[in-house]
């Protein structure tokens, strides 16, 4: 049994999902022995036909695993399907018994039955069954369509598949390719009441969004980057693999550093897409990229783990986030986009792209299907200038090595700090039941120098009782002495702190309005992407 799915590099281990595991031939049952968590063997006395058998709790709605109920299914087959050792590349047939109302959505062809050519077709084929409408659409003349699975109050926004469309082409033609899905390329979209996230097959997407988003216009065009994400990695991840994934070993954990380049330029794509198909203006544009310096220059981690790590250690740390994970890592779709965003600034500056390493690297190891490593993109980068090579290497393996002010101001555009009215001190709180609690403590900060620590329940200050989180605000001030009590595993205690500054309330980037002719000259080159908008 798998122990990952595809796309999401964490151990999900499914096995644990799995019961009543039984082996049959000739109408006689087969001793299993269990070798290791997710794998069985058994000795069989000659080679008839045989029958496993099985059941899967299938309770779990997220795109990466499975789940059933009485309105829907929804299968990840990748946490469903045993793989018989030796029959990875045999032919599969799949078939469902379906209540009378309810049909089927799969990339693959059929109705109640369908056909794969091998295992990894089958487990990266999604299927999903129920009551759902269907929408069809074509890019560039190929087929696509949306399975839209549950509704919102005001139904899908009148655009919706215009935009849908709109954000496929221009995907197409940042790649300067026809879809790689052909005439076979399915979305299924899952309305939630909360919930947001995708995940890539080779010809599906699937995404979860929340109903209530839909009536927001800003929230709306993030689904339209969080589709155009998903269909833009049909090319970077689905076929232009790292080569620690162009076969996949689904018993363990497969580590590469090169998950900043997948999911990386894909994020800093998904918030341009909507930019280049003209739904979103500059203003939105900047905006967006903002939030995402915003989310960096708020996470202590980036002084203490690479890019580079970040993708590596994918398995044990993004996908098992915890009170105090910002405090020593970074995302790599956060930093990846950040990234992308420099090197493309500084590709500009030496008459190349982001979109043209992209498109180059799809040629030279996207079609000819044999996988990249990082020496194969510091290869194209060296190319157009060696130094530029070099810088590269730091940016991913130096924390806190990409001069962001810097190369900003090539293009006329300065990062800026928003300051708050409430002082500085280096912890956040949440409420549980009642009870305010140190959720967390920031590395170098007041709270830090006070041993404020996780989970101290804050309860005075200056002999006021704390009931509410903006009381803490509203008593603490810069430059002056605070005493604390606080309940540390039942026992009070005592802690000074003194705020020396106001807290940033939000880090945002805007145009530079003293840009020089040539920074405004470099910007227009950089906003048209290549020529993709005018």
């Amino acid at each position: 049994m798998p122990v990952w799915t595809p796309g999401s590099y964490t151990v999900r281990d499914h096995a644990q999902y799995l019961y009543n595991l039984s082996l049959c031939q000739s109408d006689g049952n087969i001793d299993l022995e269990r070798e290791s968590t997710n794998k069985w063997s058994a000795n069989l006395s000659d080679l008839d036909s045989i029958q496993i058998n099985y059941t899967i709790e299938a309770k779990t709605l997220t795109v990466r695993t499975s789940f059933l109920d009485s309105d829907i299914a929804s299968l990840n087959l990748a946490s469903v399907i045993i793989l018989v050792e030796g029959h990875r590349l045999s032919n599969y047939r799949i078939n469902f018994l379906l209540p009378t109302d309810w049909t089927i959505a799969s990339p693959l062809e059929g109705n109640t039955s369908f056909n794969a050519d091998n295992y990894d077709q089958l487990i990266d084929s999604p299927i999903h069954a129920g009551v759902f409408h269907q929408y069809d659409f074509s890019v560039r003349n190929f087929d696509h369509k949306i399975v839209c699975i549950g509704d919102s109050p005001e139904g899908l926004p009148s655009t919706f598949i215009k935009d849908v469309k709109s954000i496929c082409e221009s995907a197409c033609t940042i790649m300067s390719s026809d879809p790689p899905s052909g005439n076979n390329y399915l979305f299924v979209l899952y309305l939630m009441e909360y919930g947001y996230g995708g995940l890539e097959h080779d010809f599906a997407s699937v995404l979860h969004f929340s109903w209530r988003d839909l009536l927001n216009q800003k929230k709306y065009k993030s689904l339209l980057q969080l589709i155009g994400h998903e269909y833009l990695h049909q090319w970077n991840i689905r076929r232009l693999r790292p080569m620690e994934y162009m076969k996949y070993n689904y018993d363990t954990p497969v580590i590469t550093d090169s998950l900043w380049f997948a999911e990386g330029i894909t994020s800093y794509l998904d918030l341009s897409i909507t930019f280049i198909s003209k739904i979103n203006n500059l203003k939105d544009y900047l905006g967006d990229l903002s939030n995402e310096f915003n989310r960096y220059y708020n996470t202590q981690g980036r002084f203490i783990q690479s890019l580079a790590s970040s993708s590596e250690e994918a398995w044990i740390k993004l996908y098992n986030q915890h009170n105090s994970s910002s405090k020593t890592q970074v995302s790599y779709y956060n930093l990846g986009c950040l990234l992308a965003l420099a090197l493309d600034i500084s590709l500009l500056q030496r008459n190349y792209s982001i979109v043209n390493l992209l498109r180059e690297m799809w040629v030279r190891y996207g079609l000819t299907n044999i996988g990249y490593k990082r020496s194969d993109i510091k290869s194209i980068v060296n190319e157009i200038d060696p130094m530029l090579s070099i810088e590269l290497d730091s940016w991913l393996d130096l924390p806190s090595s990409i001069p962001f002010e810097k190369i900003l101001s090539y293009v006329g555009i300065t990062i800026k700090a928003l300051k708050s009215n409430y002082p500085y001190t280096g912890i956040l709180t949440e409420v549980k039941e009642g009870n305010i609690l140190v959720k967390q403590v920031f590395t170098d900060s007041p709270a830090n120098n006070a041993c404020l620590v996780e989970e101290d329940e804050i309860l005075f200050i200056n002999g006021y009782r704390i009931r509410e989180e903006k009381d803490i605000n509203n008593i603490l001030t810069i430059n002056k002495d605070h005493k604390i009590l606080c309940s540390r595993r039942g026992r009070l205690k005592e802690v000074n702190i003194k705020p020396l500054e106001y807290s940033t309330k939000k880090w945002y980037i805007e145009l530079d309005p003293k840009s020089t002719d040539k920074q405004v000259e470099l910007r227009n080159r950089w906003l048209k992407f290549g020529g993709l908008t005018i």
